[in-house]
């Protein structure tokens, strides 16, 4: 990642063709690594849960809801000096 990250910033501080193509090449291994890494950890959470099954059923299924349960994005909330939350835009 800290090979990506200086081969980026290398690149928006001389755009040339050498620099673009060292920079795509960066960001398609750091892509590959983190692909394989989120891979091996869904693995091992899929090897738990069928040891899960056989042994505790009650954690089987805290698992599997786990694994199904939809991203949520959490409310960002502005308050200010007096502690009352702004929601205009304009107050923000």
């Amino acid at each position: 990642m800290k090979d990506k990250n200086d081969a980026r910033k290398k690149y928006l501080n001389k755009e040339t063709r050498k620099n673009r193509e060292e920079n795509e090449e960066k960001m398609k291994i750091a892509t590959k690594l983190c692909r394989r890494k989120k891979r091996e950890i869904w693995n091992k959470k899929i090897e738990e849960i069928k040891r899960a099954n056989i042994k505790n059923v009650r954690k089987f299924y805290k698992e599997v809801k786990e694994m199904n349960k939809e991203y949520k994005q959490q409310n960002i909330v502005y308050k200010d000096d007096k502690r009352t939350i702004l929601n205009e835009g304009k107050d923000i």
